[in-house]
């Protein structure tokens, strides 16, 4: 009998997604770099540029913005900034330490907290002062907040976090008999590392130890005990560093922890508590040296509607970076121009625009959707500093799921091209758009060198790169590079298959 000819068919070449990385490439080895997903396309990732050089010596620790100020407050190692709408800034005060995580809030009479987990620092932006104020003995302040008039800040050393005055954050002693007013931490024996204003949720206030929370109200009834705890309720899990908790409208995130636990990422909506769901990022964190060397902050991307939360992991031994969208539950990864963790440390929105400062140096930084490239500045010859993102996408395993092998004849997706104003450009004599694809056929294990695909020229928006003789497979991985300085969006694509 004649053996029938083979059936060329077109199957989903799915190049749109999130990290759904597993703990072996034979699981999937799908992951995003520098970017994300909007309406069933990858869009650019926020890209940014040097504002100013604060400090040639030091590197940035936290940034804050003062809304009834109007100004931008940055601590540059021990220097604190001022930064009006103008973007000029002056140095208002000195901290005790050089390195390390910094905690701001500030209270409605005129006054601005710095903790760096040695000593407090108050700057009132009224009347220019600057002061240290005396604490309970024996006490190492640790997070700050501020809520119904009082600055809350945490003991780092017991399970205590003490009250400020109303309206007073430089008195500690305003209870009966000039004693502190304190609450406890108490459903663990545990440590006290942050006390957080709920956002959207009033007097709430959510309390966190090491391995333990606990929410708090503000009942009204000062100075003996304004505070009550909810006896119905607690959170079985702490945080690793307080340099991870972000909150913003009706969520609190941070890297959480308790006693039967590694790192894991928690979220709570002022109720219910859980920790983020995701099989591959629970493994990825499992294998962190150094979990507790880490930062993370919230930004909105693209529209109002689209908050994301951002963790780096920084010690070098870990050296990664992730950003979880909160309304899809997915995970993308983000680098700086050498695939290392992203240099944003912390953000604040200021001047309509985001800010931030760098584990890297001691500059100020603007965050934007409409910055496709890093930009640094100049290098010393006045040359601009620039480096294009590396975009990347892994995408997902190809394969049938009986296992049987296919010929690729061809493959093709969608790409807008013809957008990139610095091509050609004489004064880039080296720069060279273009996209490189990479494949496997062996489910991710091994990969091709890079096999480079043109981008078009400004205004030439032919959008589907087409491949041919993409190999012989039953389990075939792809990997996309987009080298550019202009925007990017790709979409899905299809493969011809032979079978």
């Amino acid at each position: 009998m004649r053996p029938g000819s083979p059936t060329l068919k077109e199957i989903p070449w799915s190049i749109v997604g999130s990290n759904h990385f597993g703990r072996v490439p034979k699981i999937s080895d799908e992951q995003t770099f520098n970017m994300v997903r909007a309406d069933d396309f990858m869009v650019d990732y926020s890209g940014y540029k040097k504002n100013s050089d604060l400090s040639l010596t030091y590197k940035g620790r936290a940034i804050y913005t003062s809304i009834n100020a109007n100004l931008l407050f940055a601590v540059i190692g021990n220097a604190i900034y001022s930064i009006n709408s103008n973007l000029f800034s002056q140095v208002i005060g000195f901290l005790n330490t050089f390195n390390g995580d910094v905690f701001i809030t500030e209270n409605d009479t005129n006054q601005i907290v710095f903790c760096d987990k040695k000593s407090l620092y108050v700057f009132n932006y009224a009347n220019d002062t600057f002061i240290i104020p005396t604490l309970p003995q024996g006490m190492l302040p640790g997070y700050v907040t501020f809520q119904d008039g009082y600055i809350i800040v945490v003991d780092l050393l017991s399970n205590r976090w003490y009250l400020s005055a109303p309206g007073d954050a430089t008195n500690y002693f305003w209870g009966s008999s000039g004693q502190s007013v304190f609450e406890t931490l108490s459903t663990k024996s545990d440590l006290c590392k942050a006390a957080i204003r709920f956002p959207g949720r009033g007097n709430l206030l959510l309390v966190l130890g090491g391995a333990v929370g606990e929410y708090f109200t503000d009942v009204g009834s000062p100075p003996l005990a304004p505070y009550k705890r909810n006896p119905n309720i607690n959170i079985n899990f702490g945080t690793l560093n307080q340099a991870t908790i972000a909150a913003e409208d009706s969520i609190v995130m941070w890297l959480g922890s308790n006693e039967n636990s590694g790192a894991v990422i928690m979220i709570s909506e002022g109720g219910s508590v859980k920790e983020i769901d995701n099989d591959g990022i629970n493994y990825r964190l499992s294998l962190l040296k150094h979990p507790e060397q880490s930062s993370a902050f919230f930004i909105r991307i693209g529209n109002a509607q689209r908050l994301y939360y951002q963790i780096t992991f920084y010690h070098p031994d870990d050296n990664s970076s992730y950003l979880y969208h909160i309304a899809t539950n997915e995970f993308f990864t983000v680098t700086d121009e050498n695939w290392n963790y992203h240099i944003t440390r912390k953000v604040a929105f200021f001047n309509n625009a985001y800010y931030f400062v760098s584990f890297n140096d001691g500059a100020l930084y603007q965050m934007s959707t409409q910055t496709y490239v890093y930009d640094y500045g100049l290098f010393q010859d006045s040359t601009p500093k620039i480096y294009p993102i590396p975009r990347a996408r892994i995408c997902k395993n190809v394969r049938d799921d009986n296992g049987d092998a296919f010929v690729i004849n061809s493959g093709s997706f969608i790409i807008e091209q013809g957008e990139d104003l610095f091509y050609p450009e004489l004064s880039h004599p080296d720069y060279y758009p273009h996209i490189d694809l990479s494949i496997s056929i062996d489910g991710g294990q091994n990969f091709s060198s890079f096999y480079p695909l043109n981008y078009k020229f400004t205004g030439n928006r032919i959008n589907r790169p087409l491949v041919w003789g993409l190999g012989y497979a039953n389990d075939f991985v792809s990997q996309f590079r987009f080298w550019s300085y202009a925007r990017l969006a790709v979409g899905n694509g299809v493969l011809n298959v032979y079978k």
